[in-house]
């Protein structure tokens, strides 16, 4: 325990206080109920009481959790009450209630706390230790508070950062958004983000759907006839989705349950515990829509907060920032579709079939290309194009795993059958910093004994490697595999001239858009092919 002089009063813990607090604290405890009330009302600044948006049983967790309810208990020691003020404060950012809106409240707090006190010790000596005891247990809680509230905070920034600095295009819009709604459900509180786009008829289709609840239960928006639409005129076009669509920018709910607007999905909302939602426009360099993303949060009031704003319109920023040229704009496809698509990818229903590629000076087999495909009931296959875009993290990492594995395994059926070929299998950009495929690659080269030098991982082009990781790092780890590593499409886009100059791979394939009209228009085409080969050379 810290040393005191007279002039600093009692500790705020330890025996003395807890003496004063035996004697004072039965008496005091009406008056700090009192202020705990106030607290909240402050806390509400004039606007619905916070008990109007809580349930009825959130209200009284929220209560009974908040540290001034154990202001007055003798065995309080310093540390619990940090404890409990930090969870406060997480509690109260998420309800969007600001710091300076805590400390206000605290102040008021305070004040009502200490205007009592001269009546209840049994002499002005104790009631001036009683303040002090007060005062500092007090001004702890509000310590621990802001601590609470700059973590929720300090984690907004950095998913915010995380999609900042996450690659600039990711092959396709829907791709985008997975990845980013990906990192937005990390954040506490945060249950759900959905991608939805129109149909003919205007309805707003659920394309990408994160989140464990909404994935349950997205069927049940269609089967109900319940999805939002842009029309005006529809009720279902007046929620936040629709709103947004038409306004060109971001809209929230603070509670939707208690929105009228939004009273076609109240039950859904109960049902999921979805308290609060923000809907964000992707709007192209023309400020027209090209979907809608929104955020689904349990706790209500969180995107009415006015200091969340800037938040979401960094976010609106972003996505338009993503709609570049570089980045495809694929036909909607339905979640179900979508869904559909990772089952069969997370099962294992996926065959390689192997593209030829012919050594001109030679004329033999030199090596195959592994390309996914999913069977059709018909006997056909899917084609990437078609669902690649469906998948996220997860699905693509097992895509890759069951690729390599299958083609490593037909490598060695072929060795048996006399042909000595090498194999390339597409490897995404983000395998680069992703630990997970290395890991994947390691174990797949261990399980299936072939010389690593006969493979070849093809960097795709969809995708730009995060500037902040150092490529001669990265390429040191795969290159201790010994596998051959390849750079795909060679100038189809802007990033793959900056890949080439940052990477040093062993093999560069030219664009096919670029060699298939060679045949019509050689001089032209040997234009554009001669720099390229030397400058991969």
């Amino acid at each position: 325990m810290r040393s005191k002089t007279r002039d600093q009063g009692p500790e705020a813990y330890g025996s003395e206080a807890a003496q004063l607090l035996r004697r004072a604290g039965e008496r005091l405890q009406p008056t700090l109920d009192g202020a705990l009330t106030l607290f909240y009302e402050d806390l509400s600044g004039g606007g619905p009481p916070l008990q109007t948006l809580l349930t009825s049983e959130q209200w009284r967790d929220i209560r009974r959790d908040h540290p001034l309810n154990h202001l007055l208990d003798p065995d309080l020691s310093e540390a619990s009450q940090r404890t409990q003020a930090r969870a406060s404060g997480s509690r109260h950012a998420l309800l969007g209630f600001t710091e300076r809106a805590v400390v206000d409240a605290y102040g008021r707090c305070l004040t009502h706390l200490l205007e009592p006190l001269g009546a209840c010790p049994r002499s002005a000596r104790d009631a001036v230790a009683l303040r002090t005891v007060i005062t500092r247990r007090i001004t702890a809680s509000m310590a621990g508070e802001m601590e609470g509230q700059r973590r929720i905070l300090d984690s907004e920034q950095q998913a915010l950062a995380a999609v900042t600095h996450a690659p600039a295009t990711s092959g396709t819009l829907a791709q985008s958004v997975r990845h980013t709604l990906e990192i937005l459900m990390t954040l506490e509180g945060m249950v759900a983000g959905t991608l939805t786009r129109p149909d003919a008829q205007g309805r707003l289709q659920h394309e990408i759907v994160v989140g464990k609840t909404f994935e349950c239960h997205a069927s049940h928006l269609t089967e109900h006839a319940l999805l939002p639409c842009i029309h005006e005129a529809d009720p279902r076009g007046q929620g936040p989705s629709g709103r947004a669509w038409r306004s060109r920018s971001v809209r929230t709910v603070a509670v939707l349950t208690a929105d009228p607007a939004t009273a076609p999905w109240h039950d859904f909302a109960r049902l999921l515990g979805y308290a609060s939602i923000a809907a964000i426009p992707i709007l192209d360099s023309e400020g027209e829509p090209h979907g809608i993303v929104s955020l689904y949060h349990s706790a209500p009031g969180y995107f009415g907060a006015a200091h969340r704003e800037r938040f979401l319109a960094d976010l609106g920023a972003l996505f338009a920032q993503r709609l570049t040229p570089h980045i495809q704009i694929d036909p909607m496809l339905p979640y179900a579709i979508g869904a559909h698509y990772r089952e069969r990818v997370m099962r294992g229903d996926v065959r390689m079939l192997y593209q030829p590629v012919i050594d001109l000076t030679s004329g033999q087999l030199y090596k195959v290309e592994a390309l996914a495909r999913l069977p059709r009931d018909d006997g056909g296959d899917i084609a990437p194009a078609d669902f690649l875009p469906a998948l996220g993290s997860r699905e693509l990492r097992e895509l890759f795993a069951l690729g390599l594995r299958q083609a490593l395994t037909d490598l060695r059926h072929w060795d048996r059958q006399g042909i000595a070929v090498r194999v390339a299998v597409n490897l995404p950009p983000q395998a680069l910093v992703d630990p997970d495929y290395f890991a994947i690659a390691r174990g797949v080269l261990r399980d299936i004994p072939v010389d690593a030098a006969r493979l070849t991982l093809e960097l795709l082009e969809n995708d730009e490697i995060d500037q902040q990781y150092d490529p001669a790092v990265i390429l040191s780890e795969w290159r201790a595999l010994g596998v051959q590593l390849a750079q795909d499409d060679l100038g189809s886009g802007y990033s793959s001239l900056l890949r080439m100059e940052r990477l040093a791979v062993d093999d560069v394939k030219i664009d096919q858009g670029l060699v298939s009209g060679a045949t019509l228009m050689p001089r032209k085409a040997l234009q554009f092919l001669h720099p390229l080969t030397r400058l991969a050379h």
